[in-house]
């Protein structure tokens, strides 16, 4: 058997930044801070379907099916608009606090976390125009005991919580021909597990 895989991107110019710091504020708390900047542009591009089977717009490469994307026969070339590009936000953050704390037989570990993703584009429309999803903040927490046993053997009971401000946000946004398809991120969740370590 045989893959074959068509890719056609313009070009692009990445600068990327990078900010870590960590600081510990007692025995038992520490604070981390990560801050990341991505400046990433693309030039405009050109392309035939056929060298991209899937255009972005949802059009398959078929003169039956898609006669407006050829011309006696040719393929025409579809027009991309270059400066930003999909799914890399100029600027994230992350703050996060952790306790670490000896307790009878084991660790106690707990932790909250601040995530924020800038602007991000995440599709591009019909009229060849980026689609951006606003600016968000994410709120995650984790609570955890080990117990340490023989043989260095661990039993631990944790509890986790995801998006807990139950932030609603797009992840996906696809054009399909006069159809839409919309992904969105998961909403506010929990979950607790108990996991042995031998």
């Amino acid at each position: 058997s045989e893959m074959v895989m068509y890719v056609s991107w313009a070009r692009r110019c990445v600068e990327e930044t990078e900010l870590e710091v960590t600081a510990s504020v007692t025995d038992n708390i520490t604070l981390m801070f990560v801050a990341g900047y991505n400046d990433v542009e693309s030039d405009d591009n050109s392309f035939s379907c056929l060298d991209r089977p899937n255009p972005p717009l949802g059009q398959g490469c078929n003169p039956t099916l898609n006669p407006d994307l050829f011309v006696n026969g040719e393929p025409v070339n579809l027009d991309e608009p270059g400066g930003d590009t999909l799914f890399t936000p100029e600027w994230n953050t992350a703050i996060t606090a952790l306790y670490d704390r000896q307790i009878g037989p084991g660790h106690l570990f707990a932790s909250v976390s601040a995530v924020t993703t800038d602007d991000v584009a995440i599709a591009i429309d019909q009229n060849q125009e980026f689609f951006y999803v606003d600016g968000y903040t994410l709120f995650n927490a984790r609570l955890a005991y080990e117990w340490d046993l023989p043989n260095d053997d661990t039993l631990t009971i944790e509890a986790v919580g995801k998006n807990l401000g139950d932030k609603t946000f797009q992840e996906q946004r696809l054009f399909l021909g006069n159809g839409l398809f919309q992904g969105w991120a998961p909403p506010r969740t929990w979950a607790l597990s108990l996991s042995y370590m031998h």
